[in-house]
């Protein structure tokens, strides 16, 4: 009765304060608990990646394996593209198995360019490496291990959808092979990744999609990047697992998901509008019952190492995560009939990551606020006194608040440090001691939360490209553990 009179005496400023810590801190208590379970499903049962050894994937021979279609959408990327075009060839799959695509828009010249520079730089010395089109416009080029490439170019409509699942819709229409994969330019795939996963998705028909690891082969040369490689060590080799073995909604990446081209074409193909095609696919497999699992091949890529264009990163992500969750959310109680209620919790909070953190804003003024008044640093009255009435009303908000600020900053550096102890090499150990800034890192991803809410609403289907090649200079001049995957 006491509570009851202090809250019902409260101003109008203290009120909607008390409401405000009261919602969130049980939205952020609930993502806590969520955690919790994932964390304890990690330490008790050890869920581990798919793989396959090198015994089972030498016991197929060269004639029973697919054909695989190898979509590479590219734009601007004359830099890189080179460095993926020499790994692909320096895959160990049959070459004659092969049906890589490089899909372009018909007016990107400077990558044209790097296209037609593709056979010279592969050996050959004249120009029969290339062949032309009636616009003039090469439509095949033979590079290094005599692999035949073919250009699939892309003509917007409307003008202006330039987004990288319209690319991909391009190629698939043209593709034959039995199963489809992606990479992006500045990828750089293990020479046995394609081997490994057309072995295991031969041994197990059930399996619509395999998605292989992400990491990144610049992990040294920035604060960001080590940041980032953590995040991508904790993602794939803690988070996927969880999920796969809970049998949960597993997101797709961007890139090095192997799909069935009978699956994808059933789905007809990745959705246009979405600039997260590969969240959205990974939610529409899961809701007709398909089969994705987590595969342990690795494909290397570029984790941005410069503050701007990770924020252009995170901006489309966040803003492709919302897009999905409004589509999928829109019918709940059919999305639970389809998924199940738990895979709905758990899909749920992943999605709408980006409003957490931007509610979290609030949150931190009034944390901040109420602290530097306690201490008597200075005054942020009235805010303070507001503040202070509000938890007086109900200290349990305020514990409860305290509780799950606490444990984000103890969950996030363990579970990161458990990801780095889990890989084991060398490279990886020697970060344990960046975990604990783990928190602030996942803080960053305030600014591009609060530029993805505004571009959902202005501009929902513009794509912000993530630029690449910051480290190719670096690595062409510093020998690197992963140099042999260029």
């Amino acid at each position: 009765m006491h509570r009851r009179v202090e809250i019902l005496s409260m101003n109008l400023a203290s009120m909607i304060i008390l409401i405000f810590a009261a919602f969130t801190t049980a939205i952020f208590l609930l993502l806590d608990f969520l955690l919790m379970y994932l964390s304890a499903i990690i330490f008790m049962q050890n869920p581990r990646l798919e793989d396959v050894s090198n015994d089972e994937k030498e016991l197929v021979p060269d004639f029973k394996l697919p054909i695989i279609s190898i979509l590479l959408p590219v734009y601007r990327e004359e830099i890189t593209l080179p460095y993926l075009i020499e790994s692909i060839a320096n895959s160990d799959y049959p070459k004659d198995k092969l049906d890589i695509r490089i899909l372009v828009e018909h007016d990107d010249h400077p990558t044209i360019k790097t296209i037609m520079s593709l056979p010279y730089k592969a050996g050959q010395t004249d120009d029969s490496g290339i062949k032309y089109n009636l616009f003039g416009l090469p439509k095949t080029i033979r590079v290094w291990r005599g692999i035949d490439i073919q250009i699939d170019y892309i003509y917007l409509n409307p003008p202006g959808a330039r987004t990288k699942p319209n690319s991909l819709n391009k190629g698939l229409s043209n593709a034959r092979g039995s199963i489809v994969t992606i990479y992006d330019a500045e990828d750089r795939p293990e020479p046995d990744q394609l081997r490994k996963v057309a072995v295991y998705m031969l041994k197990h028909p059930e399996v619509a999609c395999a998605q292989a690891r992400l990491s990144c082969y610049n992990s040294d040369q920035s604060l960001l990047t080590k940041l980032f490689s953590i995040e991508y060590i904790e993602h794939f080799l803690i988070l996927l697992p969880a999920l796969y073995s809970l049998k949960k909604v597993v997101l797709l990446g961007g890139t090095s998901n192997f799909i069935r081209i009978e699956v994808i074409r059933n789905l007809k193909g990745w959705k246009t509008d979405n600039v997260t095609e590969d969240a959205d696919l990974g939610v529409r497999l899961a809701r007709l019952g398909y089969n994705v699992v987590p595969i342990n091949s690795t494909t290397w890529e570029e984790a941005t190492p410069k503050l701007y264009p990770w924020i252009r990163q995170r901006t489309r992500w966040n803003k492709g995560f919302l897009y999905t969750w409004s589509k999928h959310f829109k019918n709940p109680m059919r999305l639970i009939h389809d998924i199940g209620f738990s895979s709905t919790l758990f899909l749920f909070y992943y999605l709408i990551a980006p409003l957490t953190y931007f509610i979290s804003i609030i949150g931190w003024i009034l944390f901040i606020a109420y602290w530097i008044n306690f201490v008597g640093i200075l005054s942020t009255e009235p805010l303070a006194g507001w503040i202070q009435d509000a938890y007086t009303a109900n200290s349990l908000v305020f514990y409860a608040s305290i509780l799950s600020f606490i444990f984000g900053i103890v969950y996030d550096p363990f579970v990161a440090a458990e990801a780095l102890f889990k890989q084991g090499d060398s490279y990886s150990l020697k970060k344990v001691k960046y975990v604990f800034l783990m928190p602030f890192y996942l803080y960053l991803q305030i600014l591009p939360s609060i530029l993805a809410i505004i571009e959902l609403f202005i501009k929902p289907k513009h794509w912000r490209k993530t630029y690449h090649g910051f480290s190719v200079k670096t690595n062409e001049e510093e020998e690197h553990p992963y140099d042999k995957y260029i």
